[in-house]
This record gives structure tokens, sequence and C-alpha cells, in this order.
């Protein structure tokens, strides 16, 4: 009996690295956090980010939301979640998939041919103001269409964050503006990488009122990595969507931070900018002046 305990004891303690998956079946805004496989519209955005912060573990979130779902926006055939507040704080490592959502689908465009034939299927809205997704913990977002926020992405430290295969500041087609736009697409705070040298890996970052990318992470942080985006263009690559001041605004960012890469498939596309593609400011003559790489 006492082995039987205590067999039961470390298969308990085993399971606290156990990494938990939840599947977002409903548009819903409220804080739906049963996510049971086996009963429908039980697991919404917010209550998904609820139940993955009390795991703690490296959890993912996925999306099979039906098509009779009020949320199904039929002349696009995408879902659109509409958050009324500010969706929870993410406090553990995690990684939002909305190309887990059925007839979502990758870019397989090469630099070479330019933009990106991504469908999205989940488009995350919000009422005008605040934040969309909030996270200190390491957190991944792949496949969303967010929009409509006063922030849309704000990555806090300690990270490291990840954000890929996304429009932030679009409609889900990611060519044309969404009608009362974000006003920072993304904000940096912690190492972060967004895009990648993958076709898969590319962002649209455009349409946003104010900057695509807010880079403050402090010189003294890991550098982050931006690479492959489109930025102030739509997903064809040739659309302007006009609105963003700056594509990068990096305001003393970590040294060592890098803009591009020595290959066509790190390149930044960006166009359509009111003032800069890439501003760099800070405090360059207090005698550390960052160390960016573009």
């Amino acid at each position: 009996m006492q082995r039987l305990i205590l067999s039961s004891l470390l298969l308990s303690a085993g399971c606290g690295a156990c990494a938990a998956t939840f599947t977002v079946d409903t548009s819903s805004d409220a804080a739906l956090s049963a996510c049971s496989d086996l009963v429908a519209n039980d697991c919404s955005l917010r209550g998904a980010i609820h139940n993955a912060n009390a795991a703690g573990d490296a959890d993912v979130i996925q999306f099979a939301i039906p098509n009779t779902d009020p949320g199904f926006q039929t002349a696009t055939a995408h879902w659109r979640i509409t958050a009324s507040t500010d969706l929870p704080f993410v406090s553990a490592p995690l990684t939002i998939d909305g190309y887990t959502q059925p007839g979502a689908q990758e870019n397989t465009l090469s630099p070479d041919e330019g933009g990106s034939d991504a469908v999205l299927k989940i488009e995350l809205r919000g009422p005008g103001s605040g934040q969309g997704l909030f996270a200190g913990s390491a957190m991944t977002v792949r496949g969303l269409a967010i929009n409509h926020f006063q922030t849309a992405l704000l990555l806090f430290a300690p990270g490291p964050h990840r954000v890929e295969g996304s429009f932030i500041g679009t409609d889900i087609t990611g060519l044309q503006r969404d009608g009362t736009t974000t006003s920072i697409g993304i904000r940096v705070s912690a190492p972060s990488t967004i895009g990648g040298t993958t076709p898969a890996a590319r962002n649209v970052i455009s349409g946003n009122t104010y900057l695509g990318i807010s880079d403050q992470s402090g010189t003294s942080t890991p550098p982050s990595i931006y690479q492959g985006n489109l930025f102030g263009l739509g997903a064809d690559g040739s659309t302007v969507l006009p609105g963003q001041d700056n594509g990068i605004q990096l305001n003393d960012a970590a040294q060592g931070t890098l803009i591009g890469g020595d290959t066509p498939d790190a390149r930044n596309l960006f166009g359509g900018q009111d003032f800069s593609a890439i501003y760099v400011t800070g405090s360059p003559l207090s005698g550390n002046p960052p160390d960016i790489r573009i």
C-alpha cells in the first residue's frame, strides 16, 4: 500500500511539468473555462488563458470553433472574437496557435515572390481601446489577426516571446486597415522574435495609427530579432495601408537588436510609412549608444 501511495505521489509530482492543450470552441468573451473536449461551447479564449495561467506549464491554446457560432463571419468565412475588456495577463509559458482552426493556412510565398498568401481564420478584435494579448512569461502567437485595440500585443519581461504568421492592425484578409485601428501593433519590452526566415513566420504589421512596433526593451536586456515582415503594406506586398508613423521605432533598444539580415529570407519590406520605416532613438550621448544592426 505504501508503495502504491508513493508511486502515485511521484506520478503527481511529475505531472507538474506536463503541458496541457486547451481548445477554444466559442467566440464568446465570457470566462468559459471548463474546456472539456466532450462539451460544446465551454471554452472561450479568455477562459483558456485563465486555465493556462493556473496550470503554470508550457501550455497550448488551439481553436475549433464551429460554423454555427455567433462569431462566424459569413462573408469572409472566419471567426471573430470580440474582447469587451482586456484579456488576462499571460503569466505562464503559452502558445496561442490560430492555424489550428480548420481552414487556416500558413504563408507559402518565398521572399522573392513577396507578400503573404496566409489564410487566417481567427480574428481577435478589441473595443477600440485597451490591450490585446499581454504577456510577461514566454508567449508564442501564431495565425491571428489582431486589431481594434490601443495596443495589439504587449510583450513584457522576462519573455522571450515570438510572433509569427499573424496580421497585426489589419482585417482578416491582411489587405485592409481595420476601421478604427490599433494605435501600436506590438510593444516590445523583452527579448522577442517577430517574424523569421521561413515563409510561415512572416507577419503583416500594417494600418496601425501610430507605430507598427515600439521597442523600448532597454539596452541591458537581451536583443530582439525582426525578420521577414511586411510593414505598412497589405498581405499582397504592394497595397499601401497608410497610417503608421514608423514601421519599427527603437527607443533605447537592447544592444545587438537585429532588423533584417544578410539573406533575402531575413529581409523586411516597408512601404507607406508616414514618417520613417525604421526610427532609432535613445541616449547616444550617455556614452552607451545602442548597437543596432540593420
